[in-house]
């Protein structure tokens, strides 16, 4: 699943376009559960809002390749030894190993130096800043 980052003028226009033009929902993620982030705007940054519940910081992966930020979490299962008690068997285990990734193209308006990232109770923040708009540069015609 791709995404590509691409600011514009005008939040009404960067949503409609972002959604139908740039953005590819699954059915469902890796682990059976339907994508759970959001994908929020200002001045200054893109900010990725997603749930991560049961992924600790230590599960997951963030890395950007080629403008591609990717995120990334897995959680291993348990072993029966680290859980189990004497006489004890499972009934139903449900809680196996489970893993994500997300991917998002990133344009060339990016800072992609400085984005940050934080997890806490089960939701994964990004900011995804962007770089300082340039100035046209003005070139003086001289005259022969």
């Amino acid at each position: 699943m791709m995404l590509t980052v691409k600011p514009k003028n005008n939040l009404s226009s960067f949503t409609d376009s972002f959604f139908n033009d740039f953005f590819s929902f699954p059915k469902e993620d890796n682990f059976g559960l339907e994508s759970k982030y959001d994908i929020i705007e200002n001045e200054n940054s893109f900010n990725i809002v997603a749930n991560v519940p049961g992924f600790s910081k230590d599960d997951i992966k963030i890395e950007i390749v080629d403008n591609i930020l990717s995120i990334s979490a897995k959680l291993e299962e348990e072993t029966n030894e680290e859980n189990s008690v004497d006489n004890v068997k499972y009934i139903f285990k449900g809680r196996k190993e489970s893993s994500f990734t997300k991917s998002f193209q990133l344009d060339n308006s990016i800072d992609a130096e400085n984005i940050s990232a934080e997890v806490k109770n089960g939701v994964l923040k990004l900011e995804i800043p962007k770089k300082a708009k340039e100035e046209p540069k003005r070139i003086e015609i001289k005259t022969a």
